[in-house]
């Protein structure tokens, strides 16, 4: 029985054939979220004078925020641009947005942007406390990386990690997902991050502690916005910059968006399932039937390791196959969905 053929019933799953490597799809709705459509052109977003909401020129010729950089006001850099969106405490979450830098964008700034953070987070080289954390993206040279803020940084200001050469263009819509998980208990260093631009992994860490505090306190209870520029070489001095941003939404798990567009989660496949090249993970809804069968084929254009699992509405795992490395062709994974109905 072909997954494409599967009547919705009483329930949802998301069967996803899984590249080995790339990231995995995530079916939850947004815990948050902001594309600023419903706002007025011209207002203050949170009541910043730095943050103006525009007509037209975001994702789609849609509404966005326009956030001014201004190099007079602190040079070398900017003053900060910082505030708190409340989420419910999680263990994990995605933040996704997309980000636009305009023409007068200079290369020889780079800058602190969006994060998430725990109830009380620290920044400006200030010393970690057991219950503080916080987690960051910074460009050096136009490349994206983490900057962390955890229990074992040392020093100085934030930990900054990096991993790819991509450069980042101005006059392009870039989309960012970034994956964060803290330490599942205030001792382990079980914690991860992840930077994803376009839906391809830029930098990655793991076995981070960022919280030294059990409770729900340090788990990740805010979205961070928290930007500002600073000149990293010499160069010409341009007093204003402008980045456009839009689509901003924080999911609970690993929801990567794999391009600029509206906030949710990254997009569920209807049909038969095909792998190109580009390690995109893929996903389809299907429906579960009482003593059913859901299959879901796909296509790799050349050899790989593959994993399939199945997944609940609420982005639950509920089963999974380890299907080895595959050549390139036609496969297909074989659920029984059986067992699964009563657990969903």
């Amino acid at each position: 029985m072909d997954a494409k053929n599967i009547v919705m019933e009483k329930s949802f799953l998301v069967v996803a054939a899984m590249i080995i490597g790339a990231p995995q799809i995530s079916a939850a709705n947004p815990v948050w979220s902001e594309d600023f459509d419903s706002m007025t052109p011209g207002s203050k977003w949170k009541g910043n004078p730095g943050l103006t909401i525009m007509e037209n020129g975001g994702v789609g010729n849609s509404r966005y925020v326009r956030v001014e950089y201004d190099l007079r006001q602190n040079p070398p850099g900017t003053t900060v641009k910082q505030f708190s969106q409340p989420i419910p405490a999680a263990m994990e979450y995605t933040l996704q947005y997309d980000m636009y830098f305009e023409e007068n964008w200079n290369n020889n700034y780079g800058g602190k942007f969006h994060g998430l953070k725990p109830d009380e987070h620290v920044t400006g080289c200030k010393t970690v406390q057991k219950h503080t954390w916080s987690a960051r993206m910074v460009l050096k040279d136009r490349s994206p990386n983490l900057y962390l803020y955890d229990q074992k940084k040392g020093g100085g200001c934030g930990r900054t990690i990096g991993g790819s050469n991509f450069k980042m263009d101005k006059l392009k819509w870039y989309s960012i997902s970034y994956y964060l998980k803290v330490n599942s208990t205030a001792n382990a260093s079980d914690g991860e991050a992840q930077i994803y631009v376009n839906g391809k992994l830029m930098t990655s860490t793991t076995n981070i502690q960022f919280r030294g505090q059990d409770g729900d306190a340090t788990k990740i209870k805010n979205f961070f916005f928290s930007t500002f520029l600073i000149r990293n070489s010499t160069g010409p001095v341009v007093s204003r910059q402008y980045i456009r941003y839009d689509n901003f939404a924080v999911l609970p798990g690993k929801a990567i968006r794999q391009s600029p567009g509206s906030a949710g989660p990254s997009p569920i496949l209807a049909g038969s399932i095909n792998a190109p090249g580009n390690n995109a993970n893929i996903g389809m809804a299907v429906g579960s039937l009482p003593g059913g069968i859901a299959e879901v084929t796909f296509a790799l254009n050349s050899r790989k390791s593959v994993n399939a699992a199945i997944y609940n509405k609420n982005g639950e795992l509920m089963d999974k196959i380890r299907m080895g490395v595959r050549p390139a062709g036609a496969h297909k994974a074989t659920f029984q969905t059986t067992a699964l109905t009563d657990l969903i």
